[in-house]
């Protein structure tokens, strides 16, 4: 699981007590979506999480969650709500 993989780095150079901010899509399952990239066309994919599920996977990597905040996307993004978690290592 590539956040797994990602939140265990955060939390080996994250002294205890210090804050991140991870951001995602909400939703659920994955796809990949094709992504202009300097000039050249790349295919990224992309994880949905529900709040709750993206809190435990989160907690369950040794981080306090502090909060969790959405946002409908902007204009210029994929068409899907934003989460924002705020965390701190334990």
């Amino acid at each position: 699981m590539l956040l797994v993989d990602a939140l265990t780095e955060v939390r080996r150079v994250l002294r205890a007590g210090g804050v991140f901010v991870l951001s995602t899509h909400a939703g659920e399952g994955e796809e990949s979506v094709e992504h202009d990239w300097q000039d050249r066309a790349e295919q990224v994919p992309i994880t949905y999480y529900e709040p709750a599920e993206l809190k435990s996977v989160v907690g369950d990597q040794h981080f306090r969650v502090m909060d969790i905040r959405s946002r409908p996307p902007l204009d210029h993004e994929q068409a899907v709500t934003k989460l924002f978690v705020i965390a701190s290592a334990q």
